[in-house]
């Protein structure tokens, strides 16, 4: 995003704060700007009365991920394979059922009904297979976080990919 409005992280002041206390900061001030996700985003755009400036469309592809430590999958491969069918029957019924499952997670979360709409409808994840290009775009963006000084060095991302559950979201 930096690069996009011509500046480099040198020309901002980075401060790295827990969601709840970087939403304080901003809605008293002491911030001007925040970078978050989800139903942070509704909470300060509809509770707040903030302006979103930039997101990330066209940047990421806003796929999130499913993480097991490597002892479990072999361990328990058929037990996190039948989570993740799960798991992506249920993401392909909330895609269709977006009221519905705002008002669930209102309930469950205490969000406010308006908040768990907004969060909802900005959901744009399907279940998606793991593919080289998933990777890449792994590969670039720690590289953009190498760029901006946040790490010292990008990992290897190809070892933390396990592409043996790719049926499981195949739906």
């Amino acid at each position: 995003m930096l690069d996009r409005a011509g500046l480099t992280p040198k020309d901002v002041t980075l401060v790295f704060l827990n969601p709840g206390d970087a939403r304080a900061a901003f809605t008293s001030g002491a911030v001007d700007a925040w970078v978050t996700w989800g139903s942070y985003v509704g909470l300060a755009k509809l509770h707040d009365h903030a302006r979103i400036v930039a997101d990330g469309q066209g940047l990421l592809s806003g796929i999130a991920f499913e993480a097991a430590n490597d002892a479990a999958i072999p361990a328990k491969h058929a037990e996190l394979d039948d989570f993740l069918r799960r798991l992506a029957r249920a993401e392909l019924w909330e895609a269709t059922h977006k009221p519905e499952y705002a008002a669930v997670l209102a309930k469950e979360t205490g969000l406010p009904p308006d908040v768990a709409m907004y969060t909802v409808s900005q959901v744009r994840g399907v279940p998606t297979p793991i593919d080289a290009s998933l990777i890449a775009e792994e590969r670039a963006t720690l590289g953009e976080y190498q760029k901006a000084g946040v790490i010292p060095s990008a990992p290897q991302v190809e070892g933390a990919f396990d592409l043996s559950f790719n049926d499981a979201v195949k739906q």
